[in-house]
C-alpha cells in the first residue's frame, strides 16, 4: 500500500509538472511583451508632440522698420538709410503685402517719409516716395523766412508743428478780402508767444503749447508772394488739402 500511495503521488507531480512550465513561459512573454508596450506608447506620445511643436512654431520674416521716430516730409538720403531704418525679424502670418523686406529695396538716391513713422514701425511702401510735388519744389535757392499769425485760431488753433504743409492766406486791404497766397508751404518750425520751439521733447516736458509764429521754406518763385503776404497782414494758415 505504501508504494502505490508514492507511486500515484509521483504520477500526480509528474502530471502537474508541465503546467508549472507552461505558466513560466506564459510569464516570461508577457514579462517581454509589457516593456514593449510601453516604449510604443512613448514613442507615439513623442511624435505627438513633436509633431505638435512642428505646427506651433512661428515662421519668421525680415521687415524694414524704422530705428528712430521721423516727421512726415522728411528727406532720407542715400548715405543716410542705416541711420533711420533697420532689419526686424516678425511673424511672417502678420505681414501685408505692402511691407518693405529688405532695405535694398528702398529707393535708390535718397527719399521722402510721406507719413509719420514712430520707432520700431513696419515701413509700408505707401509711405516711401521717390519725388514729393511740395518738397521737390525746394532748390538750394530755398529762402527761410518767419510768419506771424494775429490769433491762434489762425494758424489751426495753434496746432501747427514742424513738417506741416500749410496754405498761406490773407487779407487784401484793398478789398478786405482772405486771399490765397502761397499753396503748400513747409513748415519748418513752430514756436509760442514766448519764442518757445515746439518741438516734441519741448511739449513732453511742458505740456502742449499754442504755436502763433513759425519759420516756413519758400521756394525762390514764392518770395514775392510770401513778402506781399506779410506786408498784408491777417495772415491765417490752413493745412494743405484740409
Amino acid at each position: 500500500m505504501y508504494k502505490k500511495k508514492n507511486t500515484e503521488v509521483d504520477k500526480k507531480a509528474k502530471d502537474k509538472a508541465p503546467e508549472k512550465g507552461k505558466r513560466n513561459i506564459g510569464f516570461t512573454v508577457k514579462s517581454l511583451i509589457i516593456p514593449f508596450i510601453l516604449a510604443a506608447i512613448v514613442a507615439c506620445l513623442i511624435y505627438l508632440v513633436m509633431t505638435n511643436i512642428t505646427k506651433n512654431e512661428v515662421v519668421k520674416a525680415h521687415v524694414v522698420c524704422a530705428t528712430k521716430d521721423i516727421e512726415a516730409n522728411t528727406f532720407i538720403a542715400e548715405d543716410k538709410v542705416d541711420d533711420y531704418f533697420e532689419i526686424k525679424d516678425v511673424e511672417k502670418a502678420i505681414l501685408p503685402d505692402c511691407i518693405y523686406s529688405d532695405i535694398k529695396e528702398l529707393p535708390d538716391g535718397g527719399f521722402y517719409v510721406e507719413s509719420d513713422l514712430s520707432a520700431r514701425q513696419m515701413v509700408n511702401k505707401d509711405d516711401i516716395a521717390e519725388k514729393d510735388s511740395v518738397m521737390d519744389k525746394y532748390t538750394a535757392e530755398t529762402q527761410m523766412t518767419s510768419i506771424k499769425v494775429n490769433d491762434f485760431d489762425n494758424s489751426v488753433s495753434g496746432t501747427i508743428r514742424h513738417g506741416d504743409i500749410v496754405n498761406v492766406y490773407a487779407k487784401d486791404p484793398s478789398t478786405n478780402q482772405l486771399v490765397l497766397m502761397v499753396e503748400n508751404v513747409y513748415v519748418e518750425a513752430a514756436y509760442d508767444n514766448s519764442g518757445n520751439e515746439l518741438t516734441k521733447s519741448y511739449e513732453a516736458e511742458n505740456g502742449t503749447a499754442t504755436a502763433v509764429v513759425f519759420s516756413v521754406k519758400v521756394a525762390p518763385d514764392e518770395v514775392d508772394q510770401m513778402n506781399t503776404a506779410i506786408s498784408y497782414e491777417g495772415i491765417q494758415l490752413y493745412l494743405a488739402g484740409k
